[in-house]
């Protein structure tokens, strides 16, 4: 009897845990890590805890235990969640935008990683840049942008862009070349009144510009939000300077007053405070349309998405892939829009 009591208890004490875990998660998108840091860190595991929290629920009412009401309870928010994760489309929906006649802009966001995944695989990071580019250029996208472009040392821009000849307008980031993780846009139609924002104390960075597309004008930012590393003291302070770019990038954003994408890598999930700010007011074209629950960074499988397309509400997602490869730890995005 005592046992089952010790038992029983023990198996209380841990719902509560895991249960408050969980619920701690959801605040990972209101508080922000420079004020509560150990709330972005809870945040990045909520699949986990759900998933560990709905396994307890079963267990318990296997067991026809009251205490299922601990797990239950600290569930039924995620429902809420989940649509951060995966969303399906009604029939309606998916007629009408796969049906749309009008205009459209094909986009690829991708971070490269310098060219320098499975290098065994290639005898350079040239070759590896060339079987890159020989796939995007298969799916023929209107705009490229790229994060994580390699240094001028390791491949020159001008390498780059030979390889791209039907995409005659370029950005990249020709201030701190050897200091920062470079970017890059190439683009079919002409850019205008670009910026770069160099962030304090980090070696990222975002630039943005005007295109001129047939019949829309739209603003176009490409980010590389700050790292996650994995030591904990520093992931910490990347948290924290990963939320102070978001914020800084949100400002950008909101005082457009045009259309807007913006695409990258924010190195944070969607139960994030970097998520939530960006997000806001935007739409996910991964939920839009895509219909899978999947991740962008590929050491992590379907369990962590940080690299986004976002765009204004006044443009609608036709289709939005995640698509795996052997060039980087990445996943490459490539959405098309209708307008």
């Amino acid at each position: 009897m005592a046992r089952n009591r010790f038992f029983g208890l023990t198996s209380r004490v841990l719902m509560l845990i895991v249960a408050g875990l969980l619920v701690l998660s959801y605040a990972s998108i209101i508080v922000n890590p420079a004020k509560v840091w150990i709330i972005s860190l809870i945040g990045i595991f909520f699949i986990p805890l759900s998933i560990l929290n709905l396994c307890l629920l079963l267990w318990a009412v296997k067991r026809r235990s009251k205490s299922f009401m601990i797990p239950l309870l600290a569930l039924l928010p995620s429902l809420f969640f989940a649509g951060r994760y995966v969303q399906f489309d009604s029939d309606e929906d998916k007629i009408a935008r796969l049906s749309h006649t009008g205009r459209t802009l094909k986009i690829v966001s991708y971070n490269v990683g310098r060219f320098a995944m499975n290098e065994g695989e290639y005898s350079s990071r040239s070759e590896c840049m060339d079987s890159v580019f020989a796939f995007i250029l298969d799916q023929d996208p209107d705009i490229i942008c790229l994060q994580e472009r390699p240094h001028e040392n390791l491949i020159a821009w001008e390498t780059i862009q030979a390889a791209f000849p039907e995409y005659p307008y370029t950005l990249r980031n020709e201030e701190r070349e050897d200091e920062v993780l470079n970017l890059a846009i190439l683009s079919k139609y002409p850019l205008s009144e670009s910026e770069e924002t160099y962030y304090t104390d980090t070696y990222n960075k975002s630039m943005t510009a005007n295109v001129s597309a047939p019949q829309r004008k739209f603003r176009l930012h490409n980010a590389h939000l700050q790292t996650t590393q994995h030591v904990f003291t520093r992931f910490i302070e990347n948290a924290q300077r990963r939320n102070a770019q978001a914020d800084q990038l949100k400002t950008q954003i909101n005082s457009s007053g045009i259309p807007t994408l913006v695409c990258g890598d924010f190195n944070d999930t969607p139960c994030s405070y970097t998520y939530r700010k960006l997000s806001f007011g935007m739409q996910d074209a991964f939920l839009k349309a895509s219909e899978e629950w999947t991740g962008s960074f590929q050491p992590m499988g379907r369990w962590l998405r940080i690299d986004y397309i976002l765009c204004s509400p006044d443009w609608q997602v036709q289709a939005y892939q995640l698509i795996e490869n052997p060039w980087s730890d990445h996943k490459m995005q490539l959405a098309t829009f209708n307008y």
